[in-house]
């Protein structure tokens, strides 16, 4: 297993035996339109002023952007290095629609990630 996979399971899992991750979010599974399915995989304070995370998201039967309903996957995190969010759209179908990345944003509450994602849907590649 590579070790970047590895460390990050434990940071879930860890997150989660600490109460970071609330049990709800964990295998919730999103229901009507509009639904949210979010949880972060491990939330830290580094002592400093900007919290460090790394949230990922999934939003089902959402309005993509363009009027389509689909499906919007995204991580977003911040650390030392900086911030970075990246969203991959999908048709009801599973099929791919593409990704927008963008290393100026970055979020933990789902509503701002959704927000952010369907204002970037017509630049995707």
């Amino acid at each position: 297993m590579d070790k970047r996979i590895a460390r990050r399971t434990v940071l879930a899992l860890t997150a989660a035996a600490i109460g970071l991750v609330p049990a709800a979010c964990q295998n919730a599974a999103p229901t009507g339109p509009s639904a949210l399915n979010s949880a972060p995989t491990a939330s830290f304070d580094k002592g400093g002023a900007q919290d460090h995370f790394n949230a990922k998201f999934e939003f089902t039967d959402v309005d993509l952007g363009d009027g389509t309903t689909g499906t919007i996957r995204a991580a977003s995190k911040s650390s030392n290095q900086g911030q970075d969010t990246e969203c991959s759209y999908f048709t009801t179908a599973e099929v791919y629609l593409g990704q927008f990345q963008s290393m100026d944003f970055s979020s933990q509450d789902a509503a701002t990630v959704l927000a952010f994602c369907q204002s970037h849907f017509g630049e995707r590649s």
